[in-house]
């Protein structure tokens, strides 16, 4: 069973131009509900697209000038710059309260990140199968995470929980 994203079908055309356009622009997929199932009416469109790295910032900033050029785009909320240490992230609205649920929702979740190996490697268990949209360098692998820093990264913060309890009492 495919997934219908035919409402967002304006928008994934747009992010392939914006791929094959701009050169700072290295891959774009959509990931989230449409990867891992769930998606229905009331989704939002999670992209993912990775920069030139240190392009983040000004690739962000060109997308979100551009889909006010090209959409009918309500309003935009930026989440602050310290939420990503390499990139940024907003959710672009096409509809004036898309909360309200009157319609089916059309928000654009939008993550703009530099290229960087962290990034590229999707462990499909966890974030589901993503829907290439630009990738001229196959540079997206679908991979597990090493077991043996997942393992490690759970002890540390189980080991964190019980350092701070005391403290945070």
């Amino acid at each position: 069973m495919t997934t219908d994203l035919s409402r967002y079908d304006d928008w994934l055309a747009w992010l392939a131009e914006r791929g094959r356009d701009d050169p700072d622009v290295r891959v774009v997929w959509v990931g989230g509900s449409v990867a891992t199932g769930g998606y229905d009416e009331w989704s939002d469109l999670d992209v993912d697209l990775l920069c030139t790295p240190g392009a983040a910032d000004a690739v962000h900033d060109r997308l979100v000038a551009r889909a006010r050029e090209d959409f009918d785009v309500d309003h935009v909320w930026e989440l602050p710059r310290s939420t990503w240490p390499d990139g940024r992230q907003c959710f672009v609205n096409l509809q004036a309260r898309p909360g309200a649920l009157a319609e089916p929702t059309r928000i654009i979740d939008l993550h703009v990140s530099d290229l960087g190996d962290h990034h590229r490697f999707v462990d499909v268990r966890r974030h589901g199968t993503p829907i290439v949209v630009h990738d001229p360098d196959g540079l997206v692998e679908l991979r597990h995470d090493d077991e043996t820093a997942l393992a490690a990264a759970i002890v540390e913060a189980v080991d964190q929980v019980r350092q701070r309890r005391a403290t945070a009492e």
